[in-house]
């Protein structure tokens, strides 16, 4: 139901934004079912709301402030990977946060790990929240990204290695709880 549900959102005309040339865009479906349950709708100047984009500018880790530092070249391409290169990547990368690397790698592998969001295969995210799909293009610059996810496991580079975590449970962003 919910698809079929979100496919008509997507194709009903009344729903077409003209001057923008942009169509209804479902990125959940199961958001459909909480439609009739809003009563208040909220905006704001910057864009985040109204354009449904968000980025990720600042970190902290150990008490530290952070700005994420800018895009960089594709970090990892598929097929020129290998894994002693990705491993010497890795190392030398992680030499440029000193004491805190520790912290720095476990932060930046829940960020590449922690989502739901599907890798397509022309190699853009599809994220079910634009919260999640920022975090994830967030730990991109720092060589932390997402190649594959299937139900069962998911193939991501921490810092230029190569790593397959096994996927044990998803918690879906519920309401009530007001968390994933």
């Amino acid at each position: 139901v919910n698809v079929g549900q979100a496919y008509l959102m997507t194709t009903d005309e009344q729903m077409y934004h003209e001057a923008l040339d942009v169509a209804c865009c479902v990125r959940a479906s199961n958001l459909v079912q909480e439609l009739g349950m809003v009563s208040n709708v909220f905006s704001d100047k910057t864009g985040t709301l109204t354009r449904n984009e968000m980025n990720l500018v600042k970190f902290v880790i150990n008490g530290k402030l952070y700005d994420v530092q800018p895009a960089e070249e594709k970090a990892v391409d598929e097929g020129k990977y290998n894994a002693a290169s990705g491993a010497q990547a890795a190392t030398s990368y992680m030499q440029r946060f000193g004491q805190d690397k520790q912290a720095f790698y476990d932060f930046f592998r829940c960020l590449a790990t922690c989502h739901t969001v599907v890798r397509e295969k022309s190699g853009t995210y599809r994220a079910e929240s634009p919260d999640e799909l920022a975090l994830v293009e967030g730990a991109g610059r720092y060589r932390c990204q997402l190649f594959e996810r299937g139900s069962k496991e998911m193939e991501v580079s921490i810092f230029g290695e190569r790593v397959t975590y096994e996927v044990l449970a998803v918690n879906p962003f519920n309401a009530d709880r007001k968390r994933m």
